[in-house]
């Protein structure tokens, strides 16, 4: 009796261990996936973001106020979530700093462009 339940209970574990294999496998299919799809930027394509970028912040340091990205994306003449991207990368490297909500201006650390 006492072999049996040893027998079950190895059954069992190997059970789960096929289950994790499985969940591991697949979570390592899925990155591999996301890397494949991850294409680096060319060189021109980093440069035209730069000057995107560069673009953004003269146009928010001549408005001397705090803008929401609406009124950035007008004046820019550019999409509304394509300079909510910019600002978040141009946050995350510390020239801009969110205030009053949703309206973004330039931190005065910011050499003038």
């Amino acid at each position: 009796m006492a072999q049996q339940s040893n027998l079950d209970l190895l059954r069992k574990l190997l059970d789960q261990c096929e289950k994790i294999y499985a969940l591991e496998r697949a979570d390592l299919t899925r990155r591999i996936k996301e890397a494949e799809r991850a294409r680096p930027l060319s060189h021109t394509t980093q440069l035209a973001g730069r000057e995107h970028t560069e673009q953004m912040l003269r146009v928010m340091q001549q408005a001397k106020e705090a803008l929401p990205p609406r009124e950035i994306a007008r004046r820019l003449d550019s999409d509304a979530r394509t300079v909510s991207r910019w600002l978040a990368a141009a946050r995350k490297k510390g020239w801009v700093e969110r205030v009053d909500g949703a309206k973004y201006r330039v931190r005065e650390e910011v050499p003038t462009l």
